[in-house]
């Protein structure tokens, strides 16, 4: 996160928030009742720790950021 934060600046943005988004089971099973098909699905492999084996499914890197 900070390579990619420390490029932002370098490039004239000025972040405002940074963090990690970890996917979980209980995400994915409101998700899953929102209409998610595939929501039962993510709750499974979140909660069984199988998502370390599926790269989409890892955490997330989140940085908001405006330029200066």
């Amino acid at each position: 996160m900070s390579e990619i934060a420390s490029k932002l600046e370098a490039c004239g943005f000025a972040i405002s928030q940074k963090k990690y988004l970890q996917p979980s089971a209980i995400n994915a099973l409101r998700q899953f009742r929102g209409g998610d098909r595939f929501g039962l699905l993510k709750a499974v492999y979140y909660a069984t720790g199988l998502l370390l084996l599926v790269p989409s499914l890892r955490v997330t890197i989140f940085i908001e950021a405006t330029k200066r």
